[in-house]
């Protein structure tokens, strides 16, 4: 019985240790490896302080005697010569402080508790974020910015569109890459046109690429406006069309409507992703590329996932210039593209067939008078 006892003594000293006074106590007197030799010195102090007050009543005495003022009343009288009096008094003034020192104690302890937890989420945020930025190839991903790395940048893309079989293209219009006759990524594109390759353009009669031109041409670049954002959408949907009829290619392009604006190449395993800021041109702004992440990691942890399934929720709501397939989409999508080219009105949301026509109208009327002064 005895061996017994002692056994659930031992059991519940360690349990006690374990999980309240080693995490408790602990941090206070041993913390990164070293003492706190400042808490030790304020614990020694404490102790000294905790002698004080059980001897104060013996200093109190020996004032009361020096001033003779031990027979003063009968408290004075008690604590002068009633040595059971006396060391109540002494027990009690050492159970104040003691009680006072508690209460500090588990205030520090409870803060001590907070700041350990909080540090412990910290070193496993910072763990789940080092083990992200290996899944996602963070570390081994490229940030072109310069000049320099941006042509290295083109001729990745360049030759990730010979290596790859998927390709998907997401563009504010693309016109810098595939109008002028020297660029690889045009040259690169002709070569692999039969492939299938879809590619998302924005809207260029929304408001969104409207109050960007507005942006741009306030931050001091005359030559953009809206008009040349028709102009160059135009020029590069021409483009896909002669390719698709000059080298059998299939490439199938649809619009969408969107902000922020993204330039936006995936492949097989890589994605090139540029966000462009409101004010500024996409060449001043830095392209990213990531690659897919190993077998052994997490798939949906990659950023070239992400781009998967960015680029299939775009494709999903994208659209033509088409009566049909602008039909097929739905009333509240027509609604929604009115209200986009600011022609909405109250009684054109009850007649659906109507306003997508002025849908269209709209955009063949804008489309009229941006070709009269061609690029």
């Amino acid at each position: 019985m005895e061996w017994l006892s002692k056994k659930i003594l031992e059991k519940l000293a360690t349990w006690a240790w374990s999980n309240y006074i080693n995490k408790l106590f602990t941090p206070i007197f041993f913390n990164e490896s070293k003492f706190v030799w400042k808490n030790i010195k304020i614990f020694i102090l404490i102790v000294v302080f905790g002698f004080f007050f059980y001897f104060l009543p013996s200093v109190f005495v020996i004032i009361l005697k020096r001033l003779d003022l031990q027979d003063a009343n009968v408290y004075f009288t008690h604590l002068t010569n009633d040595i059971h009096y006396f060391h109540t008094i002494q027990y009690v003034s050492a159970l104040f402080y003691w009680v006072i020192v508690l209460v500090l104690l588990l205030t520090l302890m409870g803060l001590t508790v907070t700041k350990t937890n909080s540090r412990l989420e910290t070193i496993a945020d910072e763990y789940k974020a080092a083990h992200f930025a290996r899944a996602v190839n963070l570390v081994g991903g490229s940030r072109f910015s310069t000049q320099a790395e941006k042509n290295e940048m083109v001729e990745l893309i360049t030759k990730k569109f010979d290596e790859s079989t998927t390709i998907k293209v997401m563009m504010i219009n693309w016109f810098d890459d595939l109008i002028p006759t020297n660029s690889p990524i045009l040259h690169a594109l002709t070569r692999n046109c039969h492939k299938d390759i879809k590619v998302l353009l924005l809207d260029p009669f929304s408001t969104f690429a409207k109050k960007r031109s507005e942006d741009l041409a306030n931050a001091g670049d005359d030559d953009t406006n809206w008009h040349s954002y028709i102009k160059m959408f135009l020029k590069v949907k021409n483009k896909l069309s002669h390719l698709n009829q000059d080298h059998d290619g299939k490439i199938s392009h649809f619009v969408f409507c969107s902000r922020p604006f993204f330039r936006f190449y995936l492949f097989d395993n890589d994605l090139f992703i540029q966000v462009y800021h409101n004010k500024h041109h996409g060449r001043d702004s830095p392209m990213f590329h990531y690659q897919k992440s190993d077998i052994n990691t997490i798939q949906n942890d990659s950023f070239f996932q992400l781009g998967v399934e960015m680029f299939d929720y775009y494709l999903k709501n994208s659209f033509q210039f088409d009566d049909d397939k602008l039909k097929a989409k739905g009333n509240p999508f027509t609604v929604y593209l009115a209200r986009m080219y600011g022609i909405l009105k109250d009684e054109d949301i009850k007649n659906p067939d109507e306003l997508r026509g002025n849908v269209l109208k709209f955009v063949a009327d804008k489309t009229e008078e941006v070709t009269r002064h061609p690029i």
